[in-house]
């Protein structure tokens, strides 16, 4: 065996190994292509991030107008719960407005004294990002409760928020509620009138006294 040679060969790796160490070239390739992953995991989860609080705003306001709709529709004297929950449900449907084939769900409860109505609203959100980290998609749940004052039913209400003679009876004309109510939004005096203005429950409401209030 040539000795000579083995070590000359030795040498040569040896000295090879150390230009390589001492070759910094390419380096910055490789620590980004390491942290590019992160950083492209990081930018992904804040995009589904921000889609998801969106959407939760969406549906918290959507089942906001539909329990308030829901609450209004409870103050008339016809209302039932099969009516006060279908008018809910649809409000809620048409104001979120769901991607078809997306899972969408919306529970209404009327209150067994019928003076409040409540709306959980479910919809399962695809992730766009979240399905390389094992989490295709996510849940987003909300809820709403409005309550009526007052278990008085509505037969009439005039909406007009100033005018004299928002509701006006005319000539021999009479008008019966014996167990509901009829009011006038307006804040004139003259609300209501029938050659002049009727004293009593029908006379100027203000603004607010009947409609619902909105928990979450």
């Amino acid at each position: 065996m040539d000795f000579r040679r083995v070590r000359a060969a030795g040498w040569s790796v040896i000295a090879r190994g150390q230009a390589f160490k001492a070759d910094h070239r390419g380096g910055v390739a490789v620590i980004f292509s390491l942290t590019a992953v992160v950083l492209l995991g990081l930018a992904g989860g804040g995009i589904d991030f921000a889609r998801l609080a969106n959407r939760k705003v969406q549906l918290q306001s959507a089942t906001d107008a539909g329990v308030i709709l829901g609450g209004n529709t409870l103050k008339l004297a016809a209302a039932n719960g099969g009516s006060v929950t279908a008018v809910t449900e649809q409000k809620i449907r048409s104001d979120a407005q769901p991607v078809s084939g997306t899972p969408f769900s919306v529970q209404v409860s009327v209150g067994a004294d019928g003076t409040s109505v409540s709306a959980q609203t479910q919809e399962t959100v695809t992730l766009i990002f979240g399905k390389f980290l094992g989490k295709p998609t996510a849940t987003i749940s909300v809820h709403a409760q409005a309550s009526v004052v007052g278990k008085t039913r509505l037969c009439v209400l005039a909406l007009d928020p100033s005018s004299a003679g928002t509701l006006t009876v005319q000539d021999h004309a009479s008008m019966t509620a014996s167990t509901c109510s009829v009011y006038s939004d307006s804040t004139n005096a003259s609300g209501v009138v029938k050659g002049g203005p009727i004293p009593g429950r029908c006379g100027g409401v203000k603004p607010g006294q009947w409609r619902p209030q909105l928990e979450r």
